[in-house]
């Protein structure tokens, strides 16, 4: 896979080059299009069906883009039910109703997860409520509980970007272990969880060692527990390091930990966190609403396309779902954006088994993302502005913040990058030198060398960009 051009000007001998000995078991599906006239400017078996990994990403936005709009927003309620007593007594429960908003996190709050919450307790103190006789009441019932797609691989259930889908999410469903070493050799090392809760149990068995590297640190949390366990060491000068565990169940996860930041902002709940039953009717518990939090749809689809966030990929997903079905769930999401992308008449076929592009079973061709890219280009001036600006910049943050270290490519490019094991993608937007647009997917699997699949994708693409050079 030699990554030198060829001597000849035109794009097809330059890429053919680069492209002309491909490892053993290596596949790639690729497409180049101008956005403008359609030309289409090289293709390789860009009708090939390959798995995208988090290329896929690109249909769920770009369906969400056009069935939502730049205007929605996801919006979760917190109410009160029951008699509120002069003395400060809530005789009742507290009734938060999700709408699977990503959200409620301390990303966009300054790094501290509960700020949502604790603007709660502001709202509930300025409502006189200082204590609360009964329950959390946590109603998630706008999506299913399938918590996994059934596509997703088990060993991967403890990772950040598997973390459980919930209408009601909290801190991408994970906690996050900051880990440092402790006073001095022989000593457990010291772990800080955030937010600090007590809805996980943190078993220490990781040592302080002499040194300064991290000893091959290892975190565990056992299936259908909350149980997280931490095994071997750290260099008595080694730096701190933090690392994000999902959690099981994360819609108790939400209400723990709004319960516990009620308590330190002087409001006691005396029952605990609820779910709802799936057949909870509203009517019959009728509630008084005191606050909310919204989330902007093109916030969050900066935080997909450009951080790759799987959780967010998914809640969107099943919010398409009930957008077109009344609930949402993996099916009716996928549902929706099929009869969402329609209209555009894709050259191919894209089969979905979930929103974020994890699942090995998903599958699309090169030529169908690079007309799905020019085709969004041709929508509403909002809907393409939010849809092309959600993807990452090199030399920014996210995805590419390490690539197309050049200056002369950094404001020329705007894509999504996708990995699994033996799966690297690229699709995005590219401007030549004379600003033409170029849409442009890269798709390879069979990858044994992700290095050299990533130095082959910028080769690519650089040699696009510079087309008009010659």
């Amino acid at each position: 896979m030699p990554l030198a051009a060829a001597d000849d000007g035109s794009l097809t001998a330059r890429l053919d080059a680069l492209l002309a000995t491909p490892p053993k078991g290596f596949r790639a599906g690729i497409h180049l299009r101008d956005v403008a006239d359609g030309r289409v400017l090289y293709a390789l078996d860009d009708d090939t069906p390959l798995v995208p990994a988090s290329n896929l990403k690109l249909v769920t936005t770009a369906a969400a883009a056009l069935r939502l709009g730049p205007t929605y927003e996801w919006v979760t309620l917190l109410g009160t039910t029951g008699t509120r007593r002069s003395d400060g007594l809530l005789e009742g429960d507290l009734l938060v109703v999700g709408s699977g908003d990503p959200d409620i996190s301390g990303r966009f709050h300054d790094g501290n997860p509960a700020a949502v919450f604790e603007r709660w307790a502001e709202a509930l103190a300025r409502e006189g409520i200082r204590e609360v006789a009964g329950d959390i009441l946590l109603d998630d019932t706008v999506f299913d509980r399938e918590r996994y797609p059934p596509c997703w691989e088990a060993r991967h259930y403890e990772e950040w970007f598997a973390a459980q889908v919930a209408a009601l999410s909290f801190n991408d469903n994970c906690v996050d272990l900051v880990l440092g070493p402790g006073p001095a050799v022989g000593a457990p090392i010291r772990i800080q969880p955030v937010p600090d809760t007590a809805y996980v149990r943190i078993l220490n068995a990781a040592k302080t060692v002499p040194g300064e590297k991290d000893g091959a640190i290892r975190i565990a949390r056992p299936a259908g527990t909350n149980e997280i366990r931490v095994s071997g060491s750290m260099g008595l000068r080694c730096g701190t390091g933090t690392h994000f565990i999902t959690v099981h169940d994360p819609v108790l996860y939400f209400g723990t930990v709004l319960k516990e930041t009620l308590a330190r902002k002087g409001i006691a709940v005396r029952g605990q966190p609820r779910m709802v039953p799936e057949d909870f009717d509203p009517s019959e518990r009728p509630a008084e609403f005191v606050a909310d939090h919204r989330s902007p749809l093109p916030r969050a689809l900066q935080v997909i396309n450009q951080r790759s966030q799987n959780l967010y990929a998914e809640l969107l997903l099943r919010t398409l779902g009930r957008a077109a079905c009344g609930k949402g769930s993996r099916e009716s999401g996928i549902a929706a954006v099929r009869e969402t992308l329609a209209p555009l008449e894709l050259p191919d076929p894209i089969v979905m088994e979930d929103g974020c592009g994890l699942a090995r079973g998903n599958r699309a061709t090169a030529r169908t993302l690079a007309a799905l890219l020019a085709a969004m280009l041709r929508q509403p001036e909002p809907v393409w502005r939010m849809y092309a600006g959600s993807m990452a910049v090199p030399g920014t943050e996210g995805s590419l913040a390490r690539r197309f270290a050049e200056k002369a490519y950094r404001g020329r490019v705007k894509a999504k990058t996708g990995y699994i094991g033996g799966v690297s993608t690229l699709s995005g937007y590219l401007e030549t030198k004379r600003g033409r647009i170029v849409a442009f997917s890269l798709l390879m699997n069979g990858v044994t060398n992700l290095a050299q699949a990533l130095a082959l994708q910028e080769a690519i693409v650089k040699a696009a960009s510079d087309l008009d050079d010659r």
